[in-house]
């Protein structure tokens, strides 16, 4: 073999330029895949950066309440109960009332569906439904839990995308409806606007993670989102100013509470 072959490249210059620049990918999505934080990191906005209303029911408790549920439920971490002030106060008019019917997006573990259950949808008539995509472990605890409550026969558990479950529903059917599922602003702009026919005039629509930004992942845990990507409120304060005066917000603070007036 002559030297001249020797020293002839075996790629061209661009096929060189293709090989290096995949290497240096590859080696950068791992670089980010190892630094993908243990856990959620957020921090706090406050009413008074928000365009809507600044009103509040209750402030928010300073810790969480390991006696808030009145059955022996178990959960492996609780992002609800410090909220619980606002709810007690926005849901005393429908404690017990026959007929109410509850519906809750993103429903995990069931700590919030199953409070409510314990505490308000008291009525022999009152139902729930609850979707989330029950993909992992959590699943087990929330069936589990769905049999200490006792209620199992008021609760319609639905497993699939809100975006798409909630296209099946009945219009007019609901008369609370908590949205904490998938945290992307376009989700939750589809949820907010889905459940908007869903609701009953009159009734009442929660907004998880309103004053929240922070670092997170969207409904299938695979994509790492941080600051205004993983913010609920990007949707919903155009949500709730396009509605205009067919709703009141009634609670401005880590969560939105808006009621449906006509």
């Amino acid at each position: 073999m002559n030297a001249r072959k020797l020293l002839q490249p075996r790629y061209s210059p661009l096929e060189a330029g293709i090989t290096l620049f995949v290497a240096l990918l590859i080696v950068e999505i791992g670089t980010l895949w190892m630094a993908k934080p243990a856990r959620v990191n957020v921090t706090r906005t406050t009413a008074a950066t928000s365009p809507l209303p600044a009103v509040k029911l209750a402030e928010m408790a300073k810790a969480d309440d390991p006696n808030a549920h009145r059955r022996p439920y178990t959960f492996t971490s609780d992002w609800f109960t410090t909220r619980l002030p606002s709810w007690k106060v926005a849901l005393a008019p429908y404690v017990g009332r026959s007929g109410l019917s509850y519906l809750e997006i993103g429903a995990f573990e069931g700590r919030s569906l199953f409070w409510m259950l314990d505490h308000v949808l008291t009525a022999a008539d009152a139902r729930a439904a609850a979707i989330d995509l029950f993909n992992g472990p959590y699943a087990a605890t929330y069936r589990n839990n769905l049999e200490v409550s006792g209620s199992a026969g008021k609760v319609t558990t639905l497993t699939g995308y809100s975006q798409v479950v909630l296209r099946g529903m009945p219009l007019d059917s609901f008369d609370v409806i908590y949205i904490d599922g998938s945290h992307l602003p376009f989700d939750v702009l589809e949820d907010a606007v889905l459940c908007w026919r869903l609701l009953r005039a009159d009734g009442l629509m929660i907004f998880d993670d309103y004053a929240n930004i922070g670092i997170g992942h969207d409904y299938q845990g695979d994509i790492q989102l941080t600051g205004e990507l993983w913010h609920p409120r990007k949707a919903i304060d155009p949500f709730v100013q396009c509605l205009g005066d067919r709703c009141q917000v009634i609670h401005n603070d880590f969560q939105l509470i808006i009621r449906k007036v006509k």
